[in-house]
C-alpha cells in the first residue's frame, strides 16, 4: 500500500500517521482485525473494491447494550484512534 498515498491514510495534516511506515507499524501491532476494519472502512468510503467484502446476505439486529464506564472509555479511545 505504500504507493497509495493518494488515499489520504497517511502523510497529511488530516491523518494520525505522518508516514506510511508509521501507518504500517500501527496496523501490524493491531493485527488482522484492524486490517479488516480498515478494508471495510475503505470500501464504505469508495476507496477500495473487494468482491470478498460484500454485505449481500448480511443480517443485522439493533440491540441496546448497557456498557460499564470502563467499556465506554475503551470505546471512546477506539473512536479517537480511528478519527
Amino acid at each position: 500500500m505504500a504507493y497509495a498515498t493518494r488515499l489520504g491514510l497517511w502523510g497529511s495534516h488530516h491523518t494520525h500517521y505522518p508516514t506510511f511506515d508509521t501507518f504500517q507499524s500501527v496496523l501490524e501491532k493491531r493485527g488482522v482485525g484492524a486490517m479488516e476494519m480498515l478494508a471495510l472502512e475503505m470500501k464504505r468510503k469508495g476507496m477500495f473494491i473487494a468482491r470478498t467484502l460484500s454485505w449481500d446476505g448480511a443480517r443485522f439486529d439493533t440491540v441496546t447494550v448497557h456498557l460499564t464506564s470502563r467499556q465506554v472509555m475503551r470505546y471512546n479511545n477506539a473512536v479517537k484512534w480511528w478519527n
